[in-house]
């Protein structure tokens, strides 16, 4: 037998909404996600820096020369962007 949904009425709807936003639990919980959302933003901007930096070592560029290389308008050969 499927399970069907129960329709409320609109009014319901958003007294429950209003009771869950005022809820303790819920506050916490939206904190926890946003706390781990933004760990997992900061560990994907890394992988992202990791990938970048390994370009620019496999172009020869080091700490030494990276401010020479940018002066010099700074681009990667195009095979190394794509990669």
């Amino acid at each position: 037998m499927p399970r069907t949904r129960t329709k409320y009425a609109p009014e319901r709807v958003e007294a429950e909404i209003a009771r869950l936003n005022a809820s303790p639990a819920v506050n916490l919980a939206r904190k926890e996600e946003n706390i781990r959302y933004k760990r997992e933003k900061y560990m994907h901007h890394l992988q992202w820096l990791e990938r970048r930096g390994e370009k620019l070592m496999a172009a020869g560029i080091d700490k030494d020369n990276i401010a020479e290389w940018m002066a010099e308008g700074g681009t990667l050969p195009t095979e190394l962007e794509e990669a």
